[in-house]
Order: C-alpha cells, then structure tokens, then sequence
C-alpha cells in the first residue's frame, strides 16, 4: 500500500511540472525557481528510499524522484531558452540569463530586463529606450552605439564600459555600479546618480548640470571641463579626482571629500560647501566668489591666485594653505585659522572676523613686525586708494584719528601726496614696504609740494631778424619742500626745502624761442635718504 509520502512526493511532482510548464509558456523565469523548491520533495525521499530503505518510503518513491529531476531539468532548458525567444520591444525578460548573447541591432524598447544577466552581451546599436534595467548585469557587454534613453539603470552594473556621447538626461542611476565606465561627453542633465560608485570613471566634458551625485563615489574619477552647474553633491567622494576648468556654480558641496582633488582654474561661484573636506586640493586660480565655506577644511590646499570674493569661512581650517595673491576680500573670517598659511600678496580688503593678532599669529610674526611683515609680504588690508584718500587730510591740516601712533614698530608706515593729497611723483621711487596696507597701520604722511626759485632775469636781447627787442630769459632752480607729519595728530616732525641743480647761465645768442632755462630736478634719492631716517 502507497504511504502519505508517496502521495505527497507525486503530488509535489506534479506541481513542479506545472510551474516548469508556466515558466516556458509565460517566459517568467521565477516560475523556474518555484518547480525546483517542489522537486525537492520527491527528490529528498528518492535519495533517503535508496539509502536507507523502510516500509513508509517505497522504493517506488525513488521513480518519483527521477521524474521529479526530468521535470526540473527539462523546464529550465526550455525556460531559460525562451528568454532568448521573445526578444523584442516590451517583452518581459526580468532575470534573464542573456550572457554573451547576441541582442545587437534589436529594438527592445520598453523592455524589463531588471535583474537580467547581460554580462559579455553584443548590444551594439541595440535600442535599450525605456527599458528597466534596474540591478541587471552589463559587465563587459559591448555597448557601441547602443540608445539607453528614459532607460532606468538603477543598481545596473555598467562598469567599465565605454559610453561615451550616451544620452541619459533625468535617467534613473541611483546605486549604479560606474566603475572605470567611459561616460566622456555624456548627457547626464538632471541625472539620479545618488549612491552611484564612479570611481576611476572618466567625464571628461559631460553635462552634469543638476544632477544628483549625494553620497555617489568619484573617487579618482576624471571629470575635466564636465558642467556640474547646481548639481548636488552632498557627501559625495571626491578625493583624488580631476576637475580641471569644471564648473560648478551653485552646486551644493556639503560634507564633500575633495581632499587632493585637482580643481585648477574651477569655477565654484556661490557653492556650498559646508564642513566640506577640502585638504590638500589643488584649487590655483580656482573661483569661489560668494561661497559657503562654513567649517570646511582647507588645511594644506593650493589656492594661489584663487578668488575667494565675499566667501563665508566661518570657523573653517587654512592651516598650512597656500594662498598667496588670492583675493579674500569683503571674506567671513570668523573663527578661521590661518596658521602656517603662505599670505603673500593676498588682499583682504573689506574682509571681517579677524584681529590683527590673528594675522601677526598666522605669520608667525610679533604685533611689533606686523605693518613691515604685512608690507614685505604685500598683504593689502584696504584698497590703496581708500588708504591715500584718508590720509590726504593730514596735508590739509586735519588729523587722521584711526592711524597708528609715531613712533611705534619696527617700521613708521608712510605715504608721499601732494599738498592737496594726491600722490606724489616722489612716490614711485619710495621703497613698497613703506606705504601702509591700511590706514591703521599709517604713521606719517610726507606733503610734498614742487615748486621753482627764479634764479636771474637775462635781458637785452635783440630779434636779429627784426632788430626789434627779443623778450627776456629766466633761469630757475627747482626746489622740493617736504612736510613730514605725524598722520594720527598732524603734528610737524620735520620739513626741509631741496634744491635741484643750478640752470645753465644765459649765452649771448640764445634761440628766439627761449624765454626760460630751468636746472635740473631735485633727485629722489635725496627726499627718500630724507624720509628714511624717520620711516625705517
């Protein structure tokens, strides 16, 4: 007499033929996957019937199992061969095994190939538009030409291929495996790429304009002159990659890793880039003007010639930055630290949140040293021209209160104007470490008017053309007076009159067209000899 378990493994059997018989007719490979969860029932007894042999499990049981194998074995070949079968636009092909198949030139429009194995596939000018291919397996297939437009990607394994010039704006990557991909001159316009691994891949000149990257991986990803204009790219690594000539105005950098990533000549008008790690970077002639950098961390990056505009760096880190000739002015400096930072030739003016200790700390200098270390380095605090207009008041007799008191420091900062406050001629010769930085750094200021003596009148002379009388001949000597006042009071500290050379003397026949003869100018080297005793 059949037991229960006789009658169970049959009927377990029979199941798995029809759930093998729906997987070849329907083309749905799940069903493949139900026939082999049955026909383990039968095959279990089969094999227990066979070794160890009882009166419940009949050695008929084991012709069950058998059949049970046929089953599986026959419904998965013709499943699995029907995927193959009904290739074509909207076809349902998820989980497919379509590896190093040959799908080049098909029109599989529309098509969910999610979860479908296409690894080593031809998919040369293969028409992919719409298609889900979420989390299938494109390793090594060969994509030339191939149209992937409205095609979702999601968790898709595309890595190391070559996509360049592919069409993907607005497309679903999010999770995508882009590894070492080729997607050169891509259009990737609003493209989801959250959570993507990009690492080694190449972008070179492809449009990420807002695009979201948040938490993708770039790491040593090449994205020279890509359009990364408002694109989110919160969390995003970057280290290590190259931007070179990128743009990336308005995009939202927060919690970014950019240590040592090369963004030379970058534009990042108006980022945020907030607690951004940006260590090491290369950003030389970098635009950054009106950015966020709240609490990002620059220590040790190249920023040489950078434009940092009205740039927020609240509490950020430039320890160790090169920042020489950056512009920084009207800049957020409260809370950062400049430690070690190179400043030569950097402006700050207009810039808030910094002391004066601050900047004699960073250049490891004395307040003492200050004003010289600042002149030598060419660190500009105020706009010269703001600078000469304050000051020009102390030639018309009025004090400049915000200037620093004379004589104090190892160097009496000093401006050369005219007496009406323009600046002076004599100016250019003057040492550059002279002219204050800022107005509060100013102590003298040196009025210097030109002026002429007349010397002789030469007369009697007669037009030989005309015999009439020929007008006179002045001679004159040039002279220099010099006043040099103390800027914060206008007190006098000295003045003192130069003389240029005497004029040659008037000759019997001189040219009808002389009416003067002037001796040479006062040399600059005798008014600066002068003012240098009370500068330096």
């Amino acid at each position: 007499m059949l037991g229960v378990r006789f009658w169970l493994a049959l009927g377990a059997t029979t199941l798995a033929a029809a759930a093998g018989l729906v997987a070849i007719t329907s083309d749905r490979p799940l069903y493949l996957i139900v026939a082999g969860v049955l026909a383990l029932i039968p095959v279990g007894y089969g094999i227990t019937a066979l070794v160890r042999p009882a009166p419940e499990l009949p050695r008929s049981i084991t012709a069950v199992g058998v059949v049970a194998i046929l089953v599986l074995a026959t419904s998965s070949f013709f499943g699995l061969r029907s995927c193959q079968n009904r290739l074509g636009a909207g076809a349902d092909l998820s989980s497919c095994d379509l590896a190093a198949t040959d799908l080049a030139g098909l029109d599989l429009r529309g098509s969910d190939l999610s979860g479908a194995d296409l690894t080593g596939a031809d998919l040369r000018r293969t028409n992919l538009s719409g298609a889900d291919l979420s989390g299938a397996n494109l390793l090594g297939a060969r994509v030339e030409d191939i149209t992937l437009e409205d095609a979702t990607l999601a968790g898709a394994d595309l890595s190391g291929l070559d996509l360049t010039g592919v069409v993907l704006p607005e497309s679903d990557l999010s999770g995508a495996d882009l590894s070492g991909t080729r997607l050169d001159d891509a259009e990737l316009f609003g493209a989801d790429l959250s959570g993507a691994r990009l690492a080694d891949a190449s972008l070179v000149v492809a449009n990420l304009r807002a695009a979201d990257l948040e938490g993708a991986i770039l790491q040593g990803a090449v994205l020279d002159g890509a359009d990364l204009t408002q694109a989110r790219l919160v969390g995003t690594d970057l280290s290590g990659a190259s931007l070179l000539r990128a743009l990336l105005d308005d995009a939202d950098l927060t919690q970014a890793d950019l240590s040592g990533a090369a963004l030379d000549g970058v534009s990042l008008t108006g980022v945020s880039a907030v607690d951004a790690d940006l260590t090491g970077a290369n950003l030389r002639r970098a635009i950054l003007d009106d950015a966020d950098l709240t609490q990002a961390d620059l220590s040790g990056a190249v920023l040489q010639g950078a434009h940092l505009q009205r740039v927020d760096l609240t509490d950020a880190s430039l320890d160790g930055a090169q920042l020489s000739d950056a512009r920084l002015d009207r800049a957020v400096l409260s809370g950062a630290t400049l430690d070690d930072a190179d400043l030569a030739g950097v402006s700050l003016v207009g810039a808030t949140g910094y002391t004066d200790d601050v900047l004699a700390s960073a250049l490891g200098v004395t307040g003492d040293a200050l004003a010289r270390t600042l002149a030598v380095q060419r660190i500009r605090i105020e706009a010269r021209d703001d600078v000469i207009a304050a000051l020009g008041a102390s030639c018309r007799g009025r004090p400049v209160t915000p200037a620093a008191g004379f004589p104090s420091g190892d160097l009496h900062p000093a401006v050369l104007l005219t007496e009406t406050g323009a600046v002076s001629p004599f100016a250019g010769d003057a040492p550059t470490i002279w002219e204050p930085v800022a107005v509060r750094f100013a102590q003298l200021v040196a009025c210097i008017e030109e002026d002429r003596q007349v010397v002789q009148v030469c007369g009697g002379y007669i037009n030989l053309t005309t015999g009439a009388p020929a007008p006179g001949i002045t001679r004159f000597r040039l002279t220099v007076a010099v006043r040099l006042v103390e800027a914060r009071t206008g007190r006098l500290v000295e003045e003192r009159v130069f003389q240029g050379g005497e004029p040659r003397l008037c000759q019997l026949t001189e040219s009808i067209d002389t009416t003067t003869i002037t001796g040479p100018p006062v040399r600059s080297a005798q008014v600066r000899s002068f003012l240098a005793r009370h500068v330096e």
